[in-house]
């Protein structure tokens, strides 16, 4: 017994709809530009591949999506993403938490120095006699807690890639 076959080579605006899941007046928005192959009654036929090609164009665009330039997008995201990991793996590529963790416990490190300078100040600043010498002793200070603050270790960065790498995770 001979089995049915549906000819998909010509479709109507509706086994169109049914195929792709888009909406019937997107399906005739898209279908627009062609003229069908054949009517029959109200029912208009296309060839599937015009038909198809119509509908899923780019939005605005006249030509269909290419497979040969999808390739070179997914090839340019993966070369970018190996990038980022060699990157990364040299230590050239921090994550922002790291960052962020290291700044914040950079600016609590400054407060906290500033804050301390009034009370290492009051010591010293009374037995000054003079303005100049009061202005003296606070740049001394400044400049001592500037250079304190200079070679402070940063604790949130290694520059070892897999001490990096570990903190990532």
């Amino acid at each position: 017994m001979p089995t049915y076959k549906p000819d998909l080579s010509l479709l109507s605006p509706t086994q169109l709809q049914q195929l792709t899941g888009k909406s019937y007046p997107t399906i005739r928005k898209r279908l627009g530009g062609l003229k069908p192959v054949r009517v029959d009654g109200k029912t208009r036929l296309y060839l599937a591949r015009e038909a198809l090609e119509a509908i899923f164009r780019e939005d605005g665009d006249s030509t269909p999506l290419e497979l040969q330039r999808e390739r070179a997008r997914l090839a340019k995201e993966q070369a970018d993403k190996t990038a980022m990991e060699n990157a990364e793996k040299r230590g050239d590529l921090v994550s922002s938490r790291v960052m962020a963790e290291t700044w914040a416990n950079l600016c609590a490190a400054i407060k906290s120095k500033f804050l301390g300078m009034p009370t290492r100040a009051a010591p010293l600043v009374m037995g000054c006699q003079s303005l100049p010498e009061v202005k003296e002793v606070l740049d001394e200070l400044v400049y001592e807690v500037l250079h304190e603050l200079s070679g402070m270790p940063l604790d949130g960065i290694d520059t070892e890639p897999e001490k990096v790498r570990d903190q990532r995770n």
